[in-house]
């Protein structure tokens, strides 16, 4: 028959054991949470290199659209100068009838809203 101090031996190795296979499952733990946190890390930094690219590529296309829509507003300043010292009395009465057809449909829309 165990006596009490068998007994306590049994015990005090059934702990010793239990927070053994504890320190390796939290050792375990830990090792695969460094290794999930490597790839998280990982993975943000390839997705912010990305998003980054994107953001360039986006203001570069902008950048670039805006430099072509003032060359084509320059050329067309241009043109209309150049057609307005070629053509003074044409650019007048063309200037003339755009006047009197905004202000007849200006008028016409007004009167619709009146009603």
């Amino acid at each position: 028959m165990p006596t009490t101090q068998d007994r306590i031996d049994r015990a005090s190795r059934n702990a010793h054991d239990t927070l053994e296979a504890g320190r390796k499952v939290a050792k375990r733990a830990a090792h695969e949470l460094d290794e999930a946190s490597d790839e998280v890390t990982s993975t943000v930094s390839r997705t912010l290199s990305r998003a980054e690219k994107i953001a360039r590529n986006g203001m570069d296309w902008m950048r670039d659209g805006r430099d072509r829509v003032r060359t084509e507003v320059t050329r067309a300043g241009d043109r209309t100068v150049e057609y307005i010292r070629h053509e003074p009395v044409r650019s007048v009465l063309a200037a003339a009838a755009t006047g009197a057809l905004v202000y007849a449909l200006v008028q016409a829309v007004r009167g619709r809203r009146g009603r």
